[in-house]
């Protein structure tokens, strides 16, 4: 069996990553504020575009801000 590398992170994973609790990251969503995309009831997360969205850089595709770091 091969082993599939996942392109995506979960909610839960995202909030680990970033040190914050998975309700805010559904709060950040909400506001447009994280990329992310919804299938269904799910929330996946590109692991490209939050690394590209940590490091400063705005999804120009979404136009999403990026995340103040205080």
């Amino acid at each position: 069996m091969q082993n599939i590398e996942r392109i995506t992170l979960t909610a839960k994973e995202v909030a680990e990553m970033l040190g914050i609790s998975k309700r805010f990251v559904y709060e950040l969503c909400q506001r447009n504020e994280l990329p992310h995309k919804r299938i269904g009831r799910k929330v996946l997360f590109s692991k490209s575009q939050i690394k590209e969205w940590l490091e400063g850089g705005e999804s120009k595709r979404n136009g999403m801000k990026k995340f103040k770091v205080v």
